[in-house]
């Protein structure tokens, strides 16, 4: 990847992730209003997703209405917090035979109709469960410039 690439990649981060966990460019997590503008922004610069891993977003709207936390309680905010879900991640293989636009459009809607389990059991999907957040992993070599939490 070329440095033009990785600050166009900065770029689109800065606009619309909410955070990074760690320094590479795994666990971008994504807000769900964002998701899709974010993946077509890395089809943009030919770059594929290859895992999403899932989060509880822990506002105290959700902890109300939805029982929140469904997972590990990290990292804080002033307005809550996201916990991992664990034994939630999907892994998407880069097939040769078709483009990274089209595999990206297979994640967006893996993430559209994923349903998966909470530490208690319960049944959470993204279309009924507001709290549940997708992280984006890319295979980017780089330590990203963005502050860690």
């Amino acid at each position: 990847m070329d440095i033009e690439v990785k600050e166009k990649l900065d770029e689109f981060i800065d606009k619309y992730a909410i955070m990074i966990v760690g320094t590479g460019y795994i666990d971008i997590i994504v807000s769900r209003n964002d998701y899709v503008k974010f993946i077509d922004s890395l089809t943009l610069l030919n770059i594929p997703v290859i895992r999403i891993n899932w989060w509880c977003c822990a506002t105290e709207d959700n902890k109300m209405k939805l029982w929140c936390p469904h997972g590990a309680w990290w990292p804080w905010f002033d307005w809550g917090y996201y916990g991992e879900l664990y034994r939630a991640d999907d892994t998407f293989e880069l097939n040769e035979n078709i483009w990274i636009k089209e595999h990206n459009n297979i994640v967006k809607d893996a993430i559209l109709n994923k349903s998966t389990y909470d530490r208690d059991g319960d049944i959470l999907t993204f279309k009924k469960n507001n709290c549940l957040t997708p992280a984006i992993w890319i295979d980017i070599k780089w330590s990203n410039k963005f502050k860690k939490w």
